[in-house]
């Protein structure tokens, strides 16, 4: 597969001189990467970089993402280009890697002429990036300015000439204020999911969509999978999202392509909107309306946030047949080697299985089941021609499970916990329990547990809680990181510490003592009987 180019840029608007540059990288490249710079204008990446001033920055993600489309799709390239957001790319990568091919599969486009474009291209080679600055822009192209087009439309001037028609007709709608906003009399419809993978109950919900006319959003959820706070929301868990943000954009492009609704998909990063709109808010339509089909208790609770939330909210009952089918249900397929391909539509199958998406599904099915899953596969290795080994494994089989180190550390981590600085915690709760810390390893301590700890365990019983223990060890973990940040604030800002920093500290305090106490119960279950 060839490098893929991409061409970043705030665009305030895209203008022709753009729409020149895309067409001549497409005239020379099969695929196009269009990158919009600085997505929600009101929180800037780098508020300090002065070309993220607000005045600078009239258009919303959204707005952008319409006129970008509008022009292409007038210049009949649209099939071949995908729009993506970029916070400031030439200061770090880090987030727009889920938005892009690998590194080995892209290139950047700079056209060389000013020295701003110049320090760009030294940035992105800073950043180890390669860069192409090879372009043959007209003069009449090379003298359009986004800044010179802001100008001229605020103070009533002639501008429309220097931008596509389509896109003048759409700038020309928009109702300006500090931002430029569009104002539909309709409100269009969004549908939103992970799509991990899309498959076809998906499928008749946007087929149901597009019988009416106008445009579709298509919101990516969770759009950054390894940043995610999987322990608050179990959903996005690695294990549940195998594909990126990239990889979902390119499928869903490919299948509205066939569905011949690709002028009218618009395809959005939201990062949970069921619980924060407010981030996701560049990247929707002002008027809108949220359609979530009810196929479980799941979406009845989407349903109910979002018309909380003051949403616009439609719910339509899918056919029965396609209510049942579930991404959890074809990655599962995937992962035994099951068929599959028949509960997704073709481009998405065909997509998955070009791009090593079985392999992917089955390695993360590998390396994230439970703990349970893996002691039993462990013991599998070791079957003989006695079917009782299976249903209940040996002192031996444990101990092949336990020297493959399969839970040792984990264990050993939670004890330490509890016997150590988990302690205090405990003292911080009504007693729960009878048992005390002491009864629980009564010649041990902290700083001498080591896996000799195992032996004193009763056969077995990892295998069962081992998985539950390494979720707890995780989450005190992260309460911990929690206090530490509030416990800095509180030295920052001294006797002017703001109230939800107080409340914060009781809320992790609180959970690091319930969560301990049901890990000290949880490892005196497992303790032999003297």
């Amino acid at each position: 597969m060839r490098p893929i180019p991409i061409f970043g840029g705030r665009w305030q608007p895209f203008h022709n001189g753009h729409l020149h540059i895309a067409r001549q990288l497409l005239a020379q490249h099969e695929r196009l990467i269009i990158g919009v710079v600085n997505p929600d204008p009101l929180a800037p990446a780098d508020p300090s970089f002065e070309r993220f001033a607000v005045r600078a920055n009239p258009l919303r993600y959204w707005e952008r993402l319409r006129h970008i489309t509008i022009a292409l799709t007038a210049a009949g390239c649209l099939d071949r280009v995908t729009i993506v957001p970029m916070w400031h790319p030439r200061s770090s990568l880090e987030r727009e890697a889920h938005y892009l091919p690998p590194p080995r599969l892209r290139f950047w486009c700079v056209p060389a002429i000013s020295e701003s474009e110049e320090q760009k291209i030294r940035d992105f080679e800073r950043l180890g990036e390669r860069v192409s600055a090879l372009f043959d822009i007209p003069d009449d192209l090379l003298a359009i300015r986004s800044s010179l087009l802001r100008y001229r439309i605020d103070s009533a001037g002639e501008w429309r000439h220097l931008t596509p028609p389509a896109v003048g007709a759409y700038l020309g709608s928009l109702q300006r204020d500090v931002l430029w906003t569009e104002n539909t009399h309709s409100p269009i419809p969004v549908v939103a999911g992970r799509w991990q993978p899309f498959h076809n109950g998906h499928l008749w919900l946007l087929r149901a969509i597009a019988a009416q006319a106008g445009p579709i959003v298509i919101g990516i959820v969770n759009p950054e999978p390894s940043n995610a706070d999987w322990n608050e929301y179990p959903s996005f868990h690695p294990v549940n999202n195998p594909f990126s943000y990239w990889e979902r954009a390119n499928m869903l492009s490919a299948l509205a392509k066939r569905e011949g609704l690709l002028e009218r998909c618009y395809f959005v990063p939201l990062f949970h909107p069921r619980r924060n709109l407010a981030n996701d808010e560049t990247f929707l339509p002002r008027n809108r309306v949220w359609i979530i089909p009810i196929t479980s208790a799941h979406e009845v609770a989407k349903v109910a946030e979002l018309s909380q939330a003051g949403e616009d909210v439609l719910d339509p009952v899918p056919p029965p047949r396609l209510a049942s089918i579930a991404s959890s249900e074809v990655r599962r397929r995937i992962s035994e080697g099951s068929e599959w391909m028949h509960l997704v539509p073709e481009p998405i199958a065909t997509y998955i299985c070009n791009n090593r998406g079985v392999e992917r599904i089955r390695d993360l099915s590998s390396r994230y089941s439970t703990i349970a899953e893996r002691y039993h596969r462990a013991v599998e290795v070791r079957r003989t021609p006695s079917a009782d080994l299976i249903a209940a494994p040996t002192e031996e089989h444990w101990r092949f499970v336990m020297d493959s180190s399969l839970y040792g550390p984990i264990l050993v981590e939670a004890f330490k916990w509890v016997l150590g600085e988990g302690g205090k915690w405990l003292t911080k709760r009504e007693p729960a329990s009878e048992l005390s810390t002491n009864v629980l390893l009564p010649t041990r301590t902290a700083e001498d547990v080591d896996d000799s700890v195992l032996g004193e365990l009763r056969d077995g019983w990892a295998a069962t809680h081992a998985y539950e223990i390494q979720k707890l060890n995780e989450q005190l973990q992260v309460h911990r990181r929690n206090l530490a940040d509030f416990d800095a604030a509180r030295t920052e800002f001294g006797a002017f510490t703001p109230p939800h920093v107080s409340r914060g500290t009781e809320r992790e305090e609180r959970e690091l003592a319930e969560k301990t106490e049901r890990l000290r119960a949880l490892l005196a279950s497992g303790i032999r009987q003297k």
